[in-house]
């Protein structure tokens, strides 16, 4: 099995607090559908900022990246699979990367 990052980009805005709560509940029932495939649920982030060689700038608006998850499964495939099924696609898109162990 490998492991895969779900970067999540785009920011949920909710009209309303029962939005979020409706966002909240369908984010939960997607985490349990993946049952022991999502080893790591993430966190959200808050404003971040981007460095390069160049300097550091605030970070893109909504199209910023806004969190992340690992999950474990056989293939890249079915990893898209289950990034396909996540509610944040109402809001914004989800980068799906390999993990590569690293050897020290």
């Amino acid at each position: 099995m490998n492991k895969y990052v779900f970067a999540y980009y785009g920011e949920p805005q909710f009209k309303s607090p029962e939005e979020g709560k409706k966002h909240m509940s369908e984010w939960s029932t997607w985490m349990k559908s993946l049952g022991r495939s999502m080893i790591d649920p993430g966190v959200p982030l808050k404003a971040t900022k981007t460095v390069s060689s160049k300097g550091v700038k605030d970070g893109d608006g909504s199209g910023r990246l806004t969190g992340y998850s690992v999950v474990q499964t056989d293939s890249m495939d079915e990893a898209v699979k289950m990034a396909k099924t996540c509610p944040h696609l109402n809001f914004g898109t989800i980068e799906v990367g390999e993990v590569m162990e690293m050897k020290m």
